[in-house]
């Protein structure tokens, strides 16, 4: 007598099925680690992006009531107002702004941009730069 094996057993079928889940699975772990590295790798982009916007205005037109030496705070707005941080992808910064004499030109104050993610104590971006008084 010839068997005939056609078709697969209700073990292979299960054991296959259970292989390919485990795959899945660990699969599904890799995805949601990898977006949520883009995640906050997008916010560091803005981050920093926002540090260097701040530094160009303050080399160029300023802010008002910023042009001592100090610390100063920007906070998110919704409006166009001259002294915040605008709202970007709905995601609210705050900037902190550290203005000091520099020790190599007296012509020169440093400034020190910082900007943190409102509701958040981490620090993205840190920008340290050159402004005439």
């Amino acid at each position: 007598m010839i068997k005939s094996n056609k078709g697969f057993t209700l073990i292979e079928t299960l054991i296959s099925m259970t292989i390919l889940s485990i795959i899945i699975l660990s699969l599904m772990g890799f995805f949601y680690q990898s977006t949520s590295i883009e995640h906050n790798n997008h916010n560091q982009l803005v981050a920093i992006n926002l540090a260097q916007s701040t530094l160009i205005r303050l080399q160029t037109e300023g802010y008002n009531n910023i042009n001592t030496i100090g610390s100063y705070t920007l906070t998110p707005c919704e409006d166009e107002s001259t002294n915040c941080t605008p709202i970007i992808n709905g995601d609210r910064y705050t900037t902190e702004i550290d203005i000091k004499a520099s020790d190599a030109d007296v012509s020169l104050y440093v400034a020190t941009i910082l900007i943190t993610r409102e509701n958040s104590n981490n620090t993205l971006a840190t920008l340290e730069g050159y402004i005439k008084p």
